[in-house]
């Protein structure tokens, strides 16, 4: 079997399709700030030989990725800066500004 090598470029580009088309098609929005973190993780770290599909990588954060808004996440009467105290040596990422949190990918 060839291996074909492709552009990081061209390869979010992708990644960007199949988000949009599961948007589209299954409703399933992955948040701006979790998508442009895990872009951020994927060109830093590189395309996972293993399992490089769009349609695995993005399926697999919109289905199995563990995050929210805080509200999600909070317990009753917690403030924002408690939780984020709480939770911050478990979260993978916070975004304070869009009030979300990042668990796993």
């Amino acid at each position: 079997m060839k291996t074909i090598e492709i552009s990081m470029d061209a390869y979010i580009e992708a990644l960007e399709l199949r988000k949009d088309y599961i948007e589209k098609f299954y409703n399933w929005v992955i948040p701006d700030c979790i998508w442009d973190y895990a872009k951020e993780i994927i060109k830093e770290t590189g395309i996972n030989s293993e399992h490089s599909e769009p349609s695995y990588v993005v399926d697999n954060i919109a289905i199995n990725g563990d995050y929210g808004s805080f509200d999600d996440y909070k317990e009753e009467n917690e403030s924002d800066k408690d939780f984020i105290d709480r939770i911050k040596d478990e979260a993978i990422a916070i975004f304070e500004e869009e009030r979300y949190i990042l668990m796993s990918l």
